[in-house]
């Protein structure tokens, strides 16, 4: 059996760690389209399980950007299944924000107690969660390392 990442093989590596992780977390800030904030929006799921199952829940997002979300479920859907959000309104009185996402991929509790972390992407990329964003993550990514070079003379 091979050892899992992070396992015994790399206790001789540590002081290597930290400076890969940095440039891991900096190359994939530059790639990413948009900034993830952590926000739970409520929000209710409808779609087809794994089994085929109809299921319709109400849950919260756990991370939010203007291309997806992440949020916990106690429904397993497939990769690449699309499901239907219907996020309120935050006004009494208006219609709920109604948007499809495909699920980009999807991680299986660890204990029974646990839900399943469901990551969707936005079949059209917005602002579906009503809040104001920030700047997207490569002028804010330049911005902050600016600023903490500024800080650190």
């Amino acid at each position: 059996m091979q050892d899992e990442p992070g396992g015994p093989e790399l206790t001789d590596k540590t002081s290597e760690m930290p400076i890969e992780g940095a440039a891991n977390t900096t190359e994939e800030l530059r790639k990413r389209r948009s900034t993830r904030i952590v926000q739970a929006v409520p929000l209710q799921v409808a779609g087809v399980d794994a089994l085929g199952r109809p299921f319709a829940e109400r849950t919260s997002t756990l991370i939010i950007n203007c291309h997806g979300c992440r949020y916990q479920s106690k429904h397993y859907v497939l990769k690449n299944m699309w499901v239907n959000l219907e996020v309120p309104h935050p006004e009494q009185g208006h219609p709920p924000r109604r948007v499809r996402g495909k699920v980009a991929w999807i991680q299986r509790p660890r204990t029974v107690r646990q839900l399943f972390q469901v990551a969707l992407e936005l079949e059209a990329p917005g602002n579906a969660w009503g809040i104001a964003f920030p700047p997207t993550t490569g002028l804010h990514f330049r911005r902050t390392i600016k600023f903490y070079r500024i800080r650190l003379r």
